[in-house]
């Protein structure tokens, strides 16, 4: 995708001109898809409790001696978050109530 220089619209790769302010040949390159929230999504390790595998597959049972798996039903919080909300948590349980 090609962004005037002039009033910042996005056109395609093949323009000659912009499309809205009709300005020729002042193009900058789009480089790359932006994604709105770059944020690392966390990865959970499953590892089975029979066998000790670490890569026991994607069904409900372990593919190495058929074992159930559990997985994690809900998203995990980051370390550092966690951390901070049972900080936060103490704090609060620890001041003295007002009557």
């Amino acid at each position: 995708m090609l962004i005037c220089n002039n009033c910042n619209t996005v056109n395609e790769d093949h323009a000659v001109k912009c499309t809205h302010c009709q300005m020729a040949g002042n193009f900058r390159q789009q480089i790359g898809d932006r994604k709105s929230d770059d944020t690392p999504t966390p990865e959970f390790k499953v590892i089975c409790l029979n066998c000790g595998s670490h890569e026991p597959g994607e069904g409900s049972k372990c593919v190495h001696c058929r074992f159930p798996i559990s997985r994690p039903k809900v998203k995990a919080i980051d370390q550092e978050a966690s951390q901070k909300l049972q900080v936060h948590t103490s704090a609060i349980q620890s001041q003295p109530k007002l009557q």
